[in-house]
Order: C-alpha cells, then structure tokens, then sequence
C-alpha cells in the first residue's frame, strides 16, 4: 500500500504522529457533538471522519491507532459507568477498523500520488472513502450496543441512518480538505487550495453559524413560552387573592354597617359566597370578649350550639385545644360558615397562637386587611397548611383615626381561612402548568409553605423566574422553575432536517469546487500553452483594452453608486448615448431594443407621464425652455414602474438658438416616490373611526386622531403633554397594570379589553391594541395606541345572554338556567351534606282558561302567577317557567334530613297553592286557578338535573291523576332502602345459615396492662359485599327476629372459645358478649344459656353479658328475676354504653349487676369538653360508691387513659390497647400475656 508520505523516521516522529491524530480526531469529535440535535442527540455530521481518513492517507498505518485512542477519548464520557470502558474500546475499534478499509480501497482504486488528475478519481475517492467505507461503523458499534442492551431494537435504525450520514458527510467536507492542505500534492494543486477551500469552509461556517443561531432562536422561544406561562400563574394566583380580599372587605362592610349581627344573618350572607368557591374551608366572625363578658358569652354560645360550646386555647400541638385560661381578653371564634366539618373550631381563642396573634394586633392596629403566616387548622388532623385573612371591625360609631383610638374600638375581626393547595388549584385552573415546578414563599422567609412539583436534576434552575404577589399588605415570592421535560415538549424537531440539508449542500459544493479545479488545472494548460505563441504586440494591446475596460467599469460603478445615469443626444445626427444603458437601467438584456433610437423612452413610460414629457421637450427645442426636467415613469422588464427625474441641457446651438446637441443627467427616484406615497397613506390611515393615540418615551401623549376626541369626549388640546393614566378608570389592579407593562416592554405589544374614563367620568369598556415603535437603532421612540369603544358590543351580549337563560314572557329563569341552579345545588348538597327540594307545578285547567279567554289574558294570568311565585320563594330559593303554564322552584339545600327537607318543601307548597288559588283579575273578568304540585327532594345517588326534574313531573302527575289541586312527593329514596332492607335480610339469612360471621376479641386491660378480660364482637364477611358493618346489619336482625339465631350462635361460640383457652391453661378472667334485648326477653333465654354451657363445658364463672340500659328498664322485675337465675350459675353482667339510656338509681340499686361500662361518646372527648368530662367522673363515682366495677370503652390516647386513671377507673377498652382480632391473633396475645 502507498500513502502520500511515509512515517519510517524512528519512534518519536511515530509518538508524535499518534500524539497529533488523537488530538485532532478528540479536537473534531468535539465540533460533532456540537451538531447533535435533541431529544435523540444525534449527530448530521461527524467531522472526525474526514479527518482520519486524510491523516491515514498522509502518515500511513500509525496514525490508525492516534484515530483509536482519539475515539476512545471523545466516546468515554457519553456511555453509562458500568459498560464505559468496554464500548469505549468497541467504538474506537470501529473507527480505526473504518479508516483502515477506506484507507486501503483508495489505495487500491484510486491513484493520488500527484493529487487529483481526473473528475473520475474525485468520484472514486468520495465514493469509496464515504458512503461505501462509512457502512463499517455503525454497522459494527451498534451491533455491540444492540447486543448489550444500551440501544433497543426500535430505534436500530434511525440510530444507523444518522450515523452513517454524519461520517459519511464528514468524509465529504473535510477529507478532500485536508488532503489539499497537508497532502503534498503538485503544484497545481497547491496553487488551488484555496480556491477549493474558500468556499467549501464558507458553507461550513455558514451552516454552523445557522445552526448555533436556530438553536438560540428555538431556545429563545421556548423561554419566551415559559415567561408567558409564569405570567399566567401569577395573574391566577394574584386574581384568587384579590377576590377574596374583596369578599372578605364585602363581610367586613356589613359588620360595619349593622349595629347586630346574628348567626341566621351572618350565614345567609355568606352562603352565596360559599357556594361560589372551592378553595375556601370556613369564613369567620371572631369577637373580642373580655373577661367580664367571658360568662354571658358563653352561655349564650351554648344556647346556639349546644351544651358544648366554651372559650378554648391551643395547646402548641396539631388539634389541640384545651378550656382556655382566665386572661384579660380572648378572641374567641363564634360564627362560622360552613358549621359542617369546623365544628371543632368554635369557641377556640385566635389569641393563643402566636401566629395569629401578631396577625390580627397588625390588622387591629393599622384598621387595615392583613394576611396571617400559613398555619394549621386546629380542626384540621391532616397536618395541612392554610392561609388566614383578617379584617378589623370596629365599633360603630367610633373613631379610629389612630392606633390607640383603633385599640379602644376595636370590636373584632372577620375571617377568611383558604386551603393552600386548593387555592392554588383553583387559581390554575385551566392554565397547563406541565414541566414546571412551582413553590411561594411568605414575606422574606427562605423555606416555601407551598412545594408543588419534583424536583430532580433535570430542573433547570437557572431559568427560574420570581414574581412577587400581594395578599393584603404582605408579599408572597411566587418562584417557578421549569424542568428539561417542559422545553422537550416545546422543541421543533425540523432543525436536525435543516442543518442536515445544509451539511449535504457543502458536500456537494465540495465535490462541484474539487471538479472546477482539475477543469481549471486543465484549461490553465492549455492557455499557458497558446498564450506563449501571442507576440508581444497582442498582449501590449490586451493590456490597453483591458485598462479601458477597467475604467469604464469604475465609471460605471461610480454612476450606480451615485443611483445616476448619464445621456448624450446629438440632435443633428440623431445619435443617442446612455451610461448606463436603459437596458441596464430596465432589467433588459443587451440588444432587445436599439439604444440609439431616441424615442425609446417614449415607448417604455407611462401613459400618464407621455402628452406631458412631449410638451417639455417640444417647449425646450423651441428655444421656450432653458432647460429640460421632468418627472416620469418607465416600464422595468419585470413589470414594475420606475420613477425617473431626468434633467436636460444645450451643449451647443445654433444661430436661432435651438439645441445641436444636449447632454443630461437621470435619476432613478423610485424610493423617494415609495416613501412619499407610504406617508400620504399613514396620513389618511390616521383619520380612521378607531381611536387612535400616540405618545413618546417619556409616556407623554404627542398626538390624536379624531376618532379619540369623539370616542372619549376630549379635545386634542386637553391631553397633550399628559400621561394616559389620565383615563383609569380604577376597575383594573395594580397587578394587571404590572403584567401589562412588563409583557409591552418584553414583547414590544400588548392587546386587550380595558376599561377607561370618558371626559364625563362615564366608565365604559374599550377594545385596544398598543404597540412600541422603534427607531433606525432599535430603541423604542413612540407607542401607538388604537382602540376602538365595545360598549354596544357589550350590551348587546347582556341582552343576548337574557334571552339565552330567561323566558321573555315573564322574566323568570328558563329551562337552561334551571339546568345550570340544579346541577350547581346539587354539587353544594353532596359537598355540605344538606338537603334540598325541587318543586314542580301545573296550573289546572290552563288550557281551557287560555282557549276562552284568549292568550292575551292568558298571558297576562301567567305573569300574574310568576309574580306570586317570587312574592312566596326566598332569595336563596329559584322560581323558573318551563314553557306553557309550568313552572319549577328550586330549594337551596340547607335542611340537615330528608325529613327536614320534605317538611320546609311542603310549607313552601302549601304557600304556593294558597297565594295561586287566590283569585286574578284578568282585565276585569275574575278567574280561579289551582295546581297540582309535585315534589321530588335531593341529592340523591344516581340523580342527574334531567332526571331530577322528570321524577319532580312525575310526582306532579300523580298529584293531577289523584284529583288535581293536590301535593305530592316522588317518594324514590324510601324505595330504594326498602329494596336494600329486603336484599339485606335475605342475606342475613343465608349467612346464618352457612356461618358466614366469625368472632373478633378486643382485650380489655388494668393500670398495668394486663388483660383482665376481653369482648366478644360479630363480624359478617358477605361473599360479594366484603365486610358488613354490625351497625347495618344487627338493626335489620332485630326487625326481622333474625337476631335471635344469631345471639345464639355467637354465644355458642363465645362459649367453644372459652372451653379451648381453658383446656390451654390460658386464663381470662371474663368474656364479654353483648345481648340484644329481643334475645334476653325470649322466655327460653335462661334455659339456652344453660344448655350452651354445658354442651361446650365453658366456665360460667368467665361470661359476662352485656346489656343495653333498654332491656332492663321495660321489664324490671322480669329482668332480675332472670338475672338472678344465671347468677347463680356464676355469670356476671354489665351494662353497656352506660349514660346514654335511661339510668336510674333506682333500679340500679335493685339490679344484681357486676359492671357499669362507660360509653365511648363520652370518653372520646373527655379530654376537651367539660360536660363529659363531669359525666364520666360521676358514673365513675356511682359505681364506686354502688360497689359495682367500672370499665371505659374506647380509650384511644394518653390523654385519656390519664384522666380516668385520675378519676378513679381502673379497667379500660380500646384501640389504645389493641383494635378488634380474630381468635388466632387474639390467643397470641393472650399467651404472650399468661407468660409474663
């Protein structure tokens, strides 16, 4: 094989080629990831490939292993740790394995001993070196990454594809190119290196230059998306804070404004806004009590919400609260919207957290609305943070000029408590916030109370962006940061397509300059050799021409730098000369018309300019004119105008004066003439009917049109010098004006709806578009702004959107806007858990009143009736006409039952038959009416509006078939738990007859945890159902009897139980099983029990039975009798869920009892509320003093278990101890129990 040079010097000049080729083979491997292209990363060119094609050419074989370590070095950052080193080594082996085939087949094929002599050995060389060698690489290297799982089989060949391409087109570019430069070609080729290289490394540049400036462009437009997108964010955040700023100012003005305030009025108030949000936990009336007041305050509390209601303070825990101690003043909540789900809330003093506390003295003292740090709700468990808005009341009729005059009468605060990411939902929603992260902070504090989005190493957080909000007198830093996935999904995947297109132009450019230079080479040849046979004369001459034809050139190029031309007419011989030619002039080529004909300039303008341009020349060869000028227009060939101003004079005359010959200048005058007719066109522009202002840098207004001054009512004198602020109207924020300047300046326009003032102090709404116009530097000179006024526009939306969703006959809502209340009442009745009423009604006998009397006074009776309608409903309520003589009113859900809401829809009934059967005078003719009602209550599962409304009809039907004038209800709730009921007990039934109930045991323990004892509790695992609770299905048993089988059964079990523990040696005091009254009043009971006892061969002396206070009050001395009978067997009893039945000393004292057990409503809140507390430490004290034991079911916390163990009980029950367990875990536990 023959290289260009040859690398036999010794070792060093063998290290330092190796040394060069990494170098510049790592160097180039560089430049080719820079043209990778996202998401696949893809190289469209691989300039090292040329490059170590051109280097094996010229250094020979040792310059493969320089291509192998370059590759090695370039590839070893891009796989992942654990493969690096092996693939690393694969695709180095590739590469030199390429090289080397392409190396030996141009050897082989092509000869460039002496550089290129034929187009052909061009072709061979590109092709062989290129895309046949090219084939090597990819096709190796990603078989290997194929085989070890780097790269999956589906993207194989795209993989391939942009491999093969990227080497193949750097072989194109920069093979020939370092060949030309390092090769030792002859020396016609050295002389055409760069002829070769110029334009070749021009396209490269280009197309990296390109390249670089579309990335940037699409990176830019990206940015530009997500500062956008944070725009949007922030006017939704700042939108959301700004409504409930001015809700909450709204309730505040109504504080101010009533001298009393009741709980009734403070809800009605409030509800419209409730049910209007749902980023809104509870609003808030808090006032401030002192510690005179403290007593009658919270006697009348309890006459409002029950025997509960105390002042209470936070214990620094999450939920915690206890009765508040004895201080100067507490702000105490008291009114509270919606009660359901902050019941917790009530009486709780704002004063003991801290938080809070600073929040409402800065809203006492400044009189202004303050926002409160983020803070967790004592009635919320779930650790979530919430905002809390305060707004002072003071008393009415104080002064509060000052700090110290606000202190004194300062009567309280109105609240309203936000869920943070509620609120945050809600104020995005509808905005795509995909590939960002989003977080707010308080004030100045470093850590976010909002954290929304992960964040991971893809977030790019040098492109975060930060806005501040404002919530009352405090700001919020809004920061959001985008991640990699957002710019993907935004990112045009047509560039690699382009820069690729561009690559291949510079290959083909590549291969046409290598063609022209051996053409050149070869031409070059021949001249050299023709040109030694001209005699010296020939080239004197060539030398004079060619001097001449230089300064003609100049003098044409000074003339076209001029935009000038020149002429020469010789009127006696009729010749005409032109520099430069009309032909030049008028886009003609040379020849398509006599240049000497004079008249040419006739032929070529236009129409309008000729009869003019022939009585100037006429004037001016008369001897009338001293000169020639004229203005006129010329054809182009292209067939545009071209404006001229010729200008003409005598250079010599004759004895009458008349021009011989005349020499004159031309002008091409095209662009002033452009630029004259775009300023007569803005010049009209500007008197259009949109408004139009304009003002400079400084915002100052410079000038207006007509249609401004008749639009806003100002003359033009009025508002020049002055700043647009001057037609705020004050309906929009400060925000919005923020996010308007930012977005004018950041884009250069802005366009949208903006209220203004007219001169009259009208408010009225404007559709505008304003835009910065720049200067010949790029900075922005003026900003124009055109408007034009949509006041007509939106009244008439108003009025298209009334007859959209009101009838016109009697302005009540139509169908479609009872659709829409329906829909929305029910979502509020689901979400608070109320009840509401729907009801439907039909006049009786319309059509026959309608048909004698005509519809005029049918009508008239129909809008009678809607009147009536309005006069009985409340505001809260909607009445609605359908169409004919029907009509729907719809209750707001407020009623807590079903039966609550059938009874306040009944009285509005009744109301509405007896105002409609009262009698109409219909333009003096007297006429009665009554109507079938019909009424259907919800929300109900599986109701839909429609439907809602049907089943309403239904039931009015039913009313007109069961003799009109008559209510009635669509009674499909009672139904459907009839079918539950039924299907329940059929089940019950089965159950007992397969044993499908299994018994759970819960321990009961001392003070020191021991198990005493243990209750025997049912459980039913229905086969499709799952697990029933016993609240379902036990009330069912004891309506149908079924109850009785299974008392039975769980006492057989209970007692087969017992019998095995006993027979393990494991001991249990008692075993506690409940015994319904139905079971313990069978007059077999006492024989049963016996029965089962001996059967199972159980210890009667470890039963207790449980009874309800129920059963031993209906047959007192039955009951003892009977007690007494198991006594005496050993049995013990107890009284379960003592305190909630009908206790009484009495027949306490007379009952053989054993146990009282202390139910579970009363310890549960034993720790917070007063009223059990006491309740539970006199049972406690009863017990004791009757000698009877005690046990606490229920105890969950420490906090309980301390009280009872304080008060004297000394046996508890609950998930404090352990939950509810099958016999298995049970057993366990008792074994690890009976061991210690």
């Amino acid at each position: 094989m023959k290289f260009l040079t040859t690398s036999s010097k010794g070792l060093p000049h063998s290290l330092w080629i190796v040394f060069t080729v990494t170098l510049a083979y790592y160097l180039a491997g560089q430049v080719g990831l820079l043209f990778s292209i996202p998401p696949s990363n893809a190289g469209v060119i691989w300039p090292a490939s040329g490059i170590a094609l051109a280097a094996v050419m010229v250094f020979g074989w040792t310059a493969i292993v320089g291509v192998f370590i370059g590759n090695f070095l370039t590839v070893f950052p891009l796989f992942p740790e654990e493969v690096t080193l092996f693939l690393s080594c694969i695709n180095g082996f590739g590469a030199a394995l390429q090289v080397t085939l392409a190396a030996w087949l141009i050897n082989r094929f092509v000869n460039l001993s002496d550089g290129f002599s034929t187009e052909k050995d061009i072709f061979k060389f590109l092709f062989l070196g290129g895309p046949l060698a090219s084939l090597v690489s990819p096709s190796f290297n990603l078989s290997v990454h194929l085989k070890t799982g780097l790269l999956g089989a589906e993207r194989f060949w795209e993989s391939w594809l942009f491999w093969w391409i990227g080497d193949t087109i750097g072989v194109l570019i920069f093979a020939p190119l370092v060949l030309l430069f390092i090769g030792r070609f002859n020396q016609n080729w050295q002389k055409k290196t760069r002829m070769v290289a110029a334009p070749v490394i021009i396209c490269f540049l280009l197309v990296s230059l390109a390249f670089n400036y579309t990335i940037e462009q699409e990176k830019k437009r990206i940015e530009a998306d997500f500062y956008r997108l944070v725009d949007s964010i922030a006017y939704g955040l700042q939108s959301e804070f700004e409504k409930h700023e001015s809700e909450l100012e709204l309730i505040g003005g109504f504080f101010d404004a009533s001298e009393q305030v009741t709980k009734d009025e403070f809800s009605v108030f409030t509800r419209t806004m409730l049910t209007q949000e749902r980023d809104q936990p509870a609003l808030e009336w808090i006032p401030k009590i002192t510690a005179e007041q403290r007593a009658s305050f919270e006697v009348g509390g309890r006459e409002i919400f029950g025997s509960g209601f105390q002042i209470s303070e936070w214990t620094g825990q999450l939920g915690g609260t206890v009765v508040s101690s004895s201080k100067e003043e507490y702000l105490p909540i008291f009114y509270v919207e919606p009660i359901a789900g902050n019941e917790k809330a009530l009486g709780y003093d704002i004063l003991s957290n801290p938080v809070t506390q600073m929040a409402v003295n800065q809203a006492r003292d400044s009189g202004q609305l303050v926002i409160a740090e983020p803070v967790q709700l004592i009635q919320d468990r779930q650790s979530r943070l919430n905002i809390v808005m305060y707004r002072p009341v003071f008393k009415k009729g104080y002064k509060n000029d000052s700090i110290t005059m606000r202190q004194s009468a300062f009567a309280g605060v109105v609240a309203s408590v936000l869920n943070i990411e509620m609120f945050v939902a809600e104020a995005l929603l509808g905005v795509d916030t995909f590939g960002t992260n989003l977080q707010l902070f308080f004030d100045d504090r470093k850590q976010p109370f909002f954290d929304q989005g992960e964040w991971g190493p893809d977030s790019l957080f040098e492109r975060s962006r930060k806005v501040t909000l404002l919530a009352g007198e405090v700001e919020l830093k809004l920061v959001v940061v985008p991640d990699l996935s957002f710019f993907m999904s935004r990112y045009s995947h047509s560039i690699g397509g382009l820069i690729f297109v561009g690559l291949l132009f510079t290959a083909l450019v590549m291969l046409f300059v290598l063609v022209m230079a051996i053409r050149s080479i070869r031409i070059e040849q021949i001249v050299k050799e023709r040109t030694k046979k001209l005699t010296g004369e020939v080239a004197e001459r060539h030398l004079a021409e060619k001097e001449a034809k230089l300064n003609a050139e100049r003098f044409h190029r000074a003339l076209r730098a001029a935009n000038e031309g020149i002429w020469d007419w010789n009127v006696e011989t009729g010749e005409v000369v032109s520099i430069p030619s009309w032909e030049e002039l008028l886009g003609y080529e040379k020849g398509e018309f006599e240049e000497k004909d004079l008249d040419v300039w006739l032929y070529l303008s236009h129409p309008d300019d000729k009869k003019e341009a022939i009585l100037v020349k006429e004037q001016f060869m008369a001897g009338l004119r001293p000169s020639m000028e004229r203005e006129f227009r010329m054809k182009h060939k292209d067939g545009h105008w071209v404006w001229i101003l010729s200008r003409g004079e005598a250079a010599r005359r004759d004895e009458n004066g008349k021009p011989l010959h005349i020499s004159g200048t031309r002008i091409d005058i095209t662009e002033r003439k452009l630029a004259e007719e775009a300023m007569r066109i803005a010049a009209i522009s500007f008197d259009t009917h949109e408004g139009i202002l304009i003002t400079d840098l400084n915002n100052e207004i410079i000038r207006v049109n007509q249609a401004f001054c008749d639009i806003s009512g100002y003359e033009e004198a009025d508002v020049l010098g002055q700043d647009p602020r001057m037609f705020q109207s004050g309906k929009q924020t400060a925000v919005f004006y923020k996010i308007f300047w930012e977005k004018l300046v950041k884009e250069g326009r802005w366009e949208g709806e903006i209220w203004n003032k007219r001169k009259s102090g009208e408010i009225y709404p404007i559709l505008t578009k304003i835009t910065n116009v720049e200067n010949e530097r790029g900075e922005v000179s003026h900003r124009v702004a055109v408007f034009s006024d949509i006041t007509q526009q939106k009244l008439d939306e108003k009025e298209i959107n009334k007859l959209a969703f009101y009838d016109p006959l009697t302005n009540l809502p139509n169908r479609r806007m009872l659709l829409m209340g329906v829909e929305h009442e029910m979502v509020q009745a689901r979400r608070n858990g109320k009840q509401g009423a729907l009801i439907f009604l039909d006049l009786d006998h319309f059509k026959t009143i309608n048909d004698s009397l005509g519809h005029g006074l049918g009508d008239i009776l129909l809008k009678e009736v809607a009147s009536r309608l309005n006069g009985v409903i409340r505001e809260v309520d909607l009445a609605s006409r359908l169409g004919g003589d029907e009509f729907v009113i719809l209750i707001s859900p407020e009623a807590e039952s079903e039966a609550d809401a059938a009874n306040q829809a009944l009285v509005v009934a009744e109301k509405i038959q007896t105002v409609i059967n009262k009698p109409y005078d219909l333009e003096g003719f007297e006429c009665h009416v009554t109507t079938s009602i019909g009424i259907k209550l919800y929300p109900v599962d599986g109701d839909e509006p429609e439907l809602l409304i049907t089943n309403a009809d239904t039931a009015m039907y039913r009313a007109k078939a069961e003799g009109r004038n008559a209510i009635r209800f669509y009674n499909s709730k009672m139904q459907e738990a009839a079918d539950e009921w039924l299907s329940l007990k059929m089940d019950l039934h089965k159950a007992i007859e397969n044993e499908d109930f299994e018994l759970y045991f819960q321990c009961q323990n001392n003070l020191e945890g021991v198990i005493i004892g243990a209750e025997a509790l049912i459980r039913w695992q229905h086969p499709t159902l799952g697990q029933i609770s016993p609240m379902k299905f036990i009330p069912v048993a004891e309506q149908t009897g079924q109850i009785i089988a299974i008392g039975e059964w769980v006492i057989e079990k209970a007692c087969d139980h017992l019998r095995q523990w006993q027979d393990e040696n494991l001991q249990l005091p008692h075993l506690g099983i409940n015994v319904s009254s139905h079971q313990f009043n069978q007059p077999g009971f006492v024989e049963m029990v016996k029965k089962v006892l001996k059967v199972s061969g159980a210890n009667p002396e470890s039963l207790m039975l449980e009874l309800t206070e129920g059963v031993v009050v209906d047959r007192v001395d039955e009951t003892i009798e009977k007690m007494n009978q198991l006594k005496t067997l050993g049995i013990g009893f107890s009284i379960d869920d003592f305190g909630t039945g009908y206790s009484s000393l009495s027949y306490l004292k007379r009952l053989p009892l054993d146990q009282l057990k202390i139910d579970r409503a009363f310890v549960r809140d034993i720790a917070t509320d007063p009223n059990d507390a006491v309740i539970v430490e006199t049972i406690i004290s009863m017990a004791n003093h009757l000698k009877f034991g005690v046990i606490a079911e229920g105890v969950e916390t420490k906090e309980q278990l301390n009280f009872l163990m304080e008060k004297g009980c000394r046996e508890y029950q609950g998930y404090y101890f352990s939950r509810p367990e099958p016999a298995d875990d049970f057993i366990k536990r008792l074994r690890v129990t009976a061991s210690i």
